[in-house]
């Protein structure tokens, strides 16, 4: 992939993050990262950081993706949303696909995290599904 992302990562988890870099910049895919954990922070990332794709954590003890999800589809911003469990939870991954996450990666899989950026990014067939919900 040519492109430099900016990415916004919603985690709590200092560890989490260091997987996740480390998993992403195997893969060859260049980035700078902002990371936020509460809903000021993500609005404030948003507005300043711009980002091109955001990784968000399921839930974190003061925000949750699907919060994050229902800021952007209000505010209309067509962005890639990637959401990263450590728990799996059939009702996870249909609340996530539902409230418009491009996809979702489970922490303990997370060789599949590049593959995900790669399709968003790379695959001109490939359709945010975020941008479904913005027509409505």
């Amino acid at each position: 992939m040519d492109k430099h992302l900016k990415i916004l990562f919603v985690e709590d988890s200092p560890n989490d993050v260091e997987m996740i870099h480390r998993e992403i910049r195997r893969a060859g895919i260049e980035f700078t990262a902002k990371i936020v954990q509460t809903r000021e922070d993500f609005l404030d990332g948003l507005l300043n950081f711009n980002p091109d794709l955001i990784l968000s954590d399921y839930t974190l003890p003061q925000f949750t993706s699907i919060e994050a999800l229902e800021i952007i589809k209000q505010r209309k911003i067509v962005i890639p949303f990637i959401n990263l469990t450590g728990a799996v939870a059939e009702n996870f991954i249909i609340e996530s696909i539902r409230a418009g996450a491009d996809d979702y990666i489970l922490k303990t899989s997370l060789n599949r995290l590049p593959a995900a950026i790669l399709n968003i990014f790379e695959n001109p067939n490939y359709v945010v599904r975020s941008t479904l919900f913005y027509d409505m």
